[in-house]
């Protein structure tokens, strides 16, 4: 490979990538994306798909809908049941590594070259460009975009993000007796209390279930015990020999920081973007992957490549927004019984939520409605 055969090189295949390397390439770009696993590769994830992730990648998604979206079920510590009828389909389960190589496909199809199977092993960044080391080869370009992930390792050589707060989740997929699966169809599953400073999720797919914890701020270190007690305590079958357990590292957003160095910018998850209320990461992985390329369109447009507005707009458009759901989940995570019985039961509280997942409306303005209505929900609670 000639130097310069490339525009730009994107590393890691999720959704910040492919989104980027999509965007890039039906603009016309020459982009090599390098992804250390085979694809399609599996991830562990909860796997839910919002409505407003959806609508950001205009395109079928169909093809990967495990299952339509359109209740939840809450519970306290596998008690005190509530069920939320949205009456609209709030969106869908899916499996990573069908999502993500379906987003890949369509950057394929724009013109993306893709190469596996290549694990970036350091960068060079210079005033004229950068360079994506692998074992085998070096891949030089006008312009890199880090998405490999939480802990990948383009925002480690490229000196960005030092310091991060991380949540840390688990997950099982379980395959279930067929009537059990049915008995949960379209409806997701959250259960707070029973690990400290986090939630339970029960999300069913096509043909298993994704059962998992996640803890925000306390320790990390039982969760793959307290596992099994949930799933115990839900009463959900499964043969605890053979019970296989993945665990990933969930960097938490809402810390305004640098994103960019020189002419190298980070995405998704490498930039640390995941929400930190529900730890939720596709919505804005696939917004910063939006971003990103918008950014480096621009500056491969100019006669100085400049990417320096990339930090300044992801944290207008993302992380201002992300601040206010991690005061919120200060709030939830530290006084999980007040607010499972006060605000999660509370009707005005699932419209809010509600309208987050559509699109309609911000963390902003969910937390200020919060703040305002607190002592009427309160009331209405107490009634």
């Amino acid at each position: 490979m000639s130097s310069g055969s490339f525009d730009v090189v994107v590393v890691g295949g999720g959704p910040a990538g492919g989104t980027a390397a999509w965007e890039l390439s039906r603009r016309g770009v020459k982009v090599l994306l390098l992804e250390k696993e085979r694809l399609p590769r599996y991830k562990v994830c909860a796997g839910g798909l919002t409505l407003k992730t959806a609508e950001l990648l205009d395109f079928d998604l169909s093809p990967v809908f495990e299952q339509e979206i359109t209740k939840a079920r809450c519970t306290f510590r596998g008690d005190c049941p509530l069920t939320i009828d949205f009456r609209e389909v709030v969106g869908w389960t899916v499996m990573r590594d069908r999502l993500d190589y379906l987003i890949l496909e369509r950057a394929v199809a724009a013109g993306t070259s893709v190469v596996d199977e290549q694990r970036v092993v350091d960068i060079e960044i210079s005033p004229q460009g950068c360079v994506a080391q692998t074992e085998e080869r070096d891949y030089p370009c006008s312009a890199l975009i880090g998405a490999d992930g939480a802990l990948g390792t383009v925002s480690r050589r490229a000196d960005l993000l030092r310091e991060q707060q991380f949540a840390v989740a688990v997950e099982t997929e379980l395959a279930v007796p067929a009537s059990y699966l049915d008995s949960l169809s379209g409806c997701i599953h959250f259960d707070f209390g029973f690990v400290p400073s986090g939630y339970g999720w029960v999300f069913p797919k096509e043909q298993v279930l994704s059962v998992g914890l996640g803890t925000f701020w306390g320790k990390s270190g039982k969760l793959r015990s307290l596992l099994c007690g949930f799933l115990d305590a839900l009463g959900i079958p499964y043969d605890r020999e053979h019970l296989r357990i993945g665990g990933h590292p969930v960097p938490l957003g809402g810390v305004k920081r640098p994103l960019q160095k020189g002419r190298l910018l980070l995405a998704g998850d490498a930039a640390g973007l995941a929400e930190p209320m529900t730890g939720e990461g596709i919505f804005y992985a696939v917004k910063s992957g939006r971003i990103a390329a918008e950014t480096v369109y621009e500056a491969l447009q100019s006669n100085q490549v400049d990417l320096s507005p990339y930090s300044e707009r992801i944290n207008e458009e993302i992380t201002s927004d992300l601040a206010y759901a991690r005061r919120l989940s200060g709030l939830l995570y530290r006084f999980p019984r007040l607010c499972f019985h006060f605000f999660v039961r509370s009707p005005m509280v699932q419209r809010g939520v509600a309208d987050v997942l559509y699109g309609r409306s911000s963390f902003k303005q969910l937390y200020r409605g919060l703040l305002r209505n607190t002592p009427k929900i309160i009331v209405d609670n107490l009634r």
